[in-house]
């Protein structure tokens, strides 16, 4: 089993047409996408919608932390990588990933940091 099956992605989206598409792609391991969309008026919900994976919400923009949070009561995986809809996910990304599960586990971690430039 991929170590990654209990990590959901969580996307926060406002009229990211340029860039939604390649995060998706660098999501390929992901099983569920949680989206936060702030109304975008762009095709970011289309883009989006062509993915089976993608469960959108939408919700006002108030706060970061707001919407961090709504987004957060939509995940039921143990695991969360929480992703501006701009980042780049490479392969070696998702392979470090891996290998942190690989080595730790879940058992008595709150969560990781992963450095990115």
């Amino acid at each position: 089993m991929d170590p990654l099956a209990d990590v959901t992605p969580l996307i926060l989206t406002f009229n990211e047409e340029a860039n939604i598409g390649r995060t998706l792609v660098g999501l390929g391991w992901a099983r569920r996408i949680v989206v936060i969309d702030s109304g975008s008026t762009d095709a970011t919900l289309q883009l989006l919608a062509a993915d089976p994976r993608g469960q959108v919400f939408q919700r006002s923009f108030d706060t970061h932390a707001r919407q961090w949070n709504y987004g957060l009561a939509q995940v039921s995986s143990t695991w969360v990588l929480s992703l501006d809809a701009d980042y780049l996910i490479s392969e070696g990304l998702a392979e470090a990933m891996r290998r942190a599960f690989t080595a730790h586990g879940h058992q008595g971690l709150a969560g990781y940091s992963i450095p990115f430039r």
